[in-house]
């Protein structure tokens, strides 16, 4: 899920001091609806003022109530256009009402009042990536970071960003600052596993897949690393052991599957291979095709339940037709 950074009001000077004063009380508590509905009465009370409507938008943000939101802080941006951080907030809105364009117009409307507006050049970049405009996001990033350098989601969105396109050094020396800024980041911590894993570290990678896989222990992609990994270190009982906790939380990731069956095929266990990759073709037809050409199968090529299970799924046409 996409993250969109709010700008929180402040200098608010209500006049309705029992309101605002339950309402803190509410904040305190952890309860989040009675907060919002205090700020709602107060907007109602005071339709022309500012902090009034912006603060009952931000509440209606944290509970959800995007329609609410939308109306406190377009009524806000009437009351002060010149706001950055109204603009900025009532963009955020709409994009999480799917009105990207609109979104985007307000992000740029809070850059033209306010430059050096960091959240906005972030928001900007997200958008950017998601319609894989990917110099733009890159630049976008990189404004973020140039404007506040410790903007930790910066980093982040630009190393993964460099991931994808195989920048793995940029990537590396981009998610390492990330990371220092906070270490129980698990997504930055599975990409500079990718990224390591692309230069040829793999005792780094190794470290940084499981470090993911530690602090979100339901982190299918890390566990799924971590097994093919091991598959290439060579270390067959440990990839069979994270491939074995994928489908525990992913009961129908074939490739899962498939790996394990080549990883038994690599240790000369072909009647757990073959059981293996027949519970993977059954998710996954094609794997049978992927299996015949894949070295990791080599030692079971010649195996009659093999190549059974591969003709059954590769050629069904002409088993069908010997049984005429």
């Amino acid at each position: 899920m996409m993250m969109w950074l709010l700008v929180s009001s402040c200098n608010q000077k209500p006049e309705t001091e029992n309101i605002l004063t339950a309402a803190r009380r509410a904040e305190q508590e952890g309860n989040i609806v009675e907060v919002a509905n205090l700020y709602h009465e107060l907007a109602h009370r005071k339709p022309r003022d500012f902090e009034a409507q912006h603060n009952a938008a931000l509440s209606s943000i944290q509970i959800d109530n995007l329609k609410e939101a939308r109306e406190h802080l377009e009524a806000a941006v009437s009351l002060e256009p010149n706001s950055a951080e109204a603009q900025l907030n009532l963009g955020v809105v709409y994009v999480r009402l799917d009105k990207k364009e609109e979104g985007e117009a307000r992000f740029k409307e809070a850059l033209r009042l306010n430059p050096g507006l960091v959240r906005a050049y972030y928001n900007l970049g997200v958008l950017a990536l998601e319609a894989n405009r990917i110099a733009d996001a890159e630049s976008l990033f990189e404004r973020a970071i140039s404007g506040d350098p410790p903007h930790q989601p910066s980093y982040l969105r630009l190393g993964t960003l460099y991931v994808r396109q195989k920048k793995f050094s940029g990537a590396i020396e981009t998610l390492d600052r990330a990371l220092s800024l906070d270490p129980t980041d698990s997504v930055a911590l599975f990409n500079i596993g990718i990224a390591y894993e692309g230069v040829g570290d793999l005792d780094k990678s190794l470290a940084a897949f499981r470090r993911a896989a530690e602090i979100k222990s339901s982190y299918v992609n890390a566990y799924y690393n971590l097994g093919t990994l091991f598959m290439k270190m060579g270390r067959y009982d440990e990839a069979i052991q994270s491939l074995n906790r994928v489908i525990e939380l992913n009961p129908q990731f074939s490739d899962a599957h498939y790996n394990i069956a080549a990883s038994y095929a690599q240790m000369s266990d072909k009647s757990n291979a073959v059981s293996w990759l027949r519970n993977a073709v059954a998710l996954n037809p094609r794997l049978a095709d992927e299996a015949l050409k894949d070295e990791d199968f080599r030692k079971i090529w010649s195996e009659a339940d093999f190549k059974a299970l591969t003709d059954q799924v590769v050629h069904p046409s002409e088993k069908s037709n010997k049984n005429r």
